[in-house]
């Protein structure tokens, strides 16, 4: 089989893994915008009997949580009763990467290889789960697995926060454009959004415009996209609502989300003297 069959049938499996992420996602979207309107008493019960799930799985099918949970009755758990659960390092998971895992034909050499063949796409593993890796400014680099199900809860909490949004309170027929102020490559989770974004497939249709470009390619991007809403580091986002501000930068955003580093107030001044929109401060993590 050539080069060229094998990254055929790379995007093949790609594009499979995402149509089966945006079925589910259509399938669970009122569930989980529904769960933003819960009280706190069904806010704690859901919370317990997720918590439960997990621990069961996760103590069935890993050695190394089988050790961690060790006298820990996931039937009965109560979230208070986490604080009892030795905290977990990201040095102590990576280093017993293989055990972690709930699926016992994953490992770190084949996540690892997963990731070094990702560009703006990611490689599906096993067709069944796709990789990613924290930056390793710690100076430990963690690398990471969803499945179907847990991307669809992962990513759903951005897009439910978007759709919450008064800016998305009339969504235009073509879609909210939004554009991703970020990551270059699907290694990290703001440019695998992207990747996982299938045109004309949701709601939110999200555009890359990579940090790693120069100042004035982003600014040039953003003015072709003409975004509903922008996305990003709030360091890139406050340089670009200062182009903004000194006329460089024809768009006008009705809402901007940061995320990934912290939003002082200084770089939150100037976004919002720069764009004049809601500015939303979006916590992830890998």
């Amino acid at each position: 089989m050539s080069e060229d069959d094998d990254m055929t049938d790379a995007v093949v499996a790609f594009e499979e893994f995402r149509d089966r992420v945006a079925a589910a996602r259509m399938a669970r979207m009122p569930e989980l915008m529904a769960r933003m309107r819960l009280d706190a008493a069904r806010l704690h019960a859901l919370q317990t009997r997720r918590l439960r799930e997990l621990l069961e799985h996760a103590g069935g099918h890993s050695p190394f949580w089988k050790r961690r949970l060790d006298g820990v009755d996931p039937t009965r758990v109560r979230l208070e009763q986490l604080a009892d659960v030795p905290p977990v390092g990201k040095a102590d998971l990576m280093r017993e990467f293989d055990d972690a895992v709930t699926d016992r034909r994953l490992s770190r050499r084949l996540v690892e290889e997963a990731l070094a063949g990702t560009t703006a796409l990611p490689v599906p593993l096993l067709g069944r789960y796709l990789a990613q890796a924290t930056g390793g400014s710690s100076g430990v680099r963690g690398i990471f697995v969803n499945d179907v199900e847990a991307y669809v809860e992962v990513s759903g909490a951005p897009l439910r926060a978007l759709l919450s949004l008064g800016a998305a309170g009339g969504v235009p027929p073509q879609g909210l454009r939004l554009a991703v102020v970020a990551a270059a490559t699907a290694v990290h989770s703001t440019a695998l959004a992207v990747a996982m974004s299938k045109p004309g497939a949701g709601p939110i249709d999200l555009h890359a415009v990579p940090v790693t470009l120069p100042l004035h390619d982003m600014v040039a991007r953003l003015s072709a996209v003409r975004p509903h809403v922008v996305l990003g580091y709030p360091s890139i986002v406050a340089r670009l609502a200062d182009a903004h501000a000194a006329g460089r930068l024809g768009i006008r955003p009705e809402a901007v989300v940061t995320t990934s580093e912290t939003l002082t107030d200084e770089l939150r001044t100037r976004i919002r003297a720069g764009f004049d929109a809601p500015i939303v401060d979006l916590f992830g993590s890998t």
